[in-house]
């Protein structure tokens, strides 16, 4: 009996020491399960009404955090605050001299693209931005509806920017939990309580939104005071986050690296991931359901896209994306034509500036080889009037001294003929005197 008692107690003892493995080996998995169903659209809370810790896939952290009180939340959450409601559609583009972006034209083919699929126009917002000619354009642009996981892109930024700045280090730790760890766990994975523990860092969570909006180029006055209650995001708003981190790369270091390992075959990357690298932030949350992304294409887009109440909404949005990269390619396509027109241009100019410069050379040449002409003409002149001159005066003394010698022989003669004639009458003096005798 004792020892069926001994071995009774024995097998209860490794029962428990199985059963409390089991319940150590589960808890990393259950404290990181993301709560999907298996379905396209992975669901997370709102950050402003922490609830048990959801991620895309299971993330063992290499250390606790430490606990650190929550920031001060919101009265009401996120999903409670009414959705701004939008009377029409509104589509404004940002363009630029020279642009290739038709307004018209993508209207008509996001509207068709809706249309097919059964989607009101009203539940979906976008923006665009074509870096080819840095032209952007927004369907319902303005329009603030919650973020979901969205917001966690430029929280991390915030952090990051820090680290450029040398405020942190990449390796440091930030409220108990090291950079670098947090940062993939909260953008590749969408990891809500390494989230809410990065907020932390920030005084309040006032300040947090404050400190947040300057990751985007929005205006504060014009940012709505729901974005401040239940962290509602526009199109343009994450429009001017993605441009911060595609123009600034550099001052947000590892956080493109996360993204572009982040939801690998969903979203974006589900249409485009096998042709272009893309870097993305989802956000889905009962029925709102984001994206914000960076497609590197050639001329690489910028991809920001909010949607409530849309049935198949990852899928949605992946195709949503193939169309703009698809549109993206036809942009390129004029660029290009564009370009080409303008470099034929810019030839025809610089022959036409070549053919005047030459011209302008031939005639400097021409008239400076008129002036070496009539330079050496002027000198050959001057010198047949020197010698002239020169033969004038010789001429001239030639002249004189002929007169001279002239006027000696004249007078020569008539001396010759005085002594003659005196001569003469000598003679005949003493030729009558001898008569005379």
């Amino acid at each position: 009996t004792r020892r069926r008692q001994r071995r009774e107690v024995i097998s209860l003892s490794a029962a428990c020491i199985l059963l409390c493995a089991a319940l150590i080996l589960a808890l990393p998995c259950a404290a990181f399960a993301d709560g999907e169903d298996g379905g396209e659209t992975p669901v997370d809370p709102a950050p402003v009404a922490p609830t048990p810790a959801e991620t895309e896939a299971p993330v063992e952290p290499t250390s606790a955090p430490e606990q650190t009180p929550a920031p001060e939340q919101s009265s009401a959450p996120a999903y409670t605050v009414p959705e701004e409601q939008v009377d029409e559609v509104i589509v404004t583009a940002e363009t630029v001299e020279d642009g290739v972006l038709d307004s018209d034209e993508l209207k008509e083919l996001i509207e068709n693209f809706l249309d097919e699929r059964g989607i009101a126009h009203d539940r979906f917002r976008l923006g665009y931005t074509y870096t080819g000619t840095n032209e952007t354009w927004y369907y319902n642009g303005d329009v603030w509806s919650y973020s979901a996981s969205v917001y966690k892109l430029p929280l991390m930024m915030m952090l990051a920017q820090k680290v450029a700045n040398g405020e942190l280090k990449q390796d440091d730790k930030v409220c108990g939990v090291d950079l670098t760890y947090a940062e993939t766990s909260v953008l590749t994975y969408s990891n809500n309580d390494y989230a809410h523990v990065m907020i932390h860092y920030f005084d309040s969570e006032q300040d947090y939104r404050e400190q947040q909006v300057k990751m985007s180029d929005v205006p504060v006055e014009d940012i709505p005071e729901r974005y401040y209650i239940s962290s509602h995001f526009s199109p343009r708003f994450v429009i001017g986050v993605l441009r911060n981190l595609y123009e600034n790369p550099d001052q947000f270091p590892n956080i493109v690296e996360c993204l572009k390992v982040a939801t690998p075959g969903q979203y974006l990357s589900r249409t485009l991931g096998d042709e272009y690298e893309v870097a993305q932030k989802y956000g889905a949350y009962e029925q709102f359901n984001n994206i914000a992304g960076i497609v590197y294409m050639p001329h690489p887009i910028l991809i920001a896209i909010n949607t409530t109440w849309v049935g198949n909404a990852e899928r949605v949005l992946a195709d949503a994306g193939k169309l703009l990269a698809d549109y993206t390619l036809t942009l390129d396509a004029r660029l290009e034509e564009r370009e080409k027109a303008a470099k034929a241009e810019e030839e025809r100019k610089l022959q036409e500036e070549e053919a005047e410069r030459k011209r302008l050379e031939e005639a400097a040449a021409q008239a400076e080889e008129e002036a070496r002409i009539a330079e050496a003409q002027a000198v050959q002149e001057q010198a047949f009037a020197e010698e002239a001159a020169a033969n004038e005066a010789v001429a001239a003394r030639n002249r004189v001294i002929c007169a001279v010698v002239a006027v000696v022989v004249i007078a020569a003669v008539i001396a010759i003929a005085v002594i003659s004639g005196k001569k003469k009458k000598r003679r005949r003096a003493a030729h009558r005197g001898r008569h005379s005798a």
